[in-house]
């Protein structure tokens, strides 16, 4: 999953000046909006960002669908996010398109096993 998104990521910052591409990940509380379903606690989100030109609005809701593709023809099937849906979900998690990003922003998220998630101050502690 995180080799597709980075694999586009790629793609899509080619040409651009000062190109950049961002992955962070770290545990959030869970919940993806109203329509999400996930289960109480925390989840492991993994996000990809990069300064490419952007996705046009016409794709955005079709993204997850099979063969929908914003590369240009023979450069890709359309394939590769629609496969990782159904990964994530098969794992009880959610990937999706941050449209309120300033920049191109997918992420996923994972469930944590149980008294699986720290805080960034909780895990500096612990080291100390």
């Amino acid at each position: 999953i995180l080799s597709n998104l980075i694999s586009n990521a790629l793609d899509a910052v080619v040409g651009q000046s000062g190109p950049w591409i961002r992955v962070s990940a770290g545990p959030v509380a869970s919940g993806w909006g109203k329509a999400g379903s996930a289960p109480a606690g925390f989840v492991l989100e993994i996000a990809v960002e990069d300064n490419g030109p952007g996705l046009a609005k016409e794709v955005r809701d079709r993204l997850f669908e099979p063969h929908v593709t914003t590369k240009a023809k023979f450069n890709g099937m359309g394939l590769g996010l629609s496969f990782c849906q159904r990964l994530v979900s098969r794992n009880g998690g959610h990937i999706g398109f941050d449209a309120e990003a300033a920049q191109t922003r997918f992420f996923f998220s994972l469930p944590l096993a149980q008294g699986q998630h720290t805080t960034r101050r909780e895990e500096q502690a612990q080291v100390a």
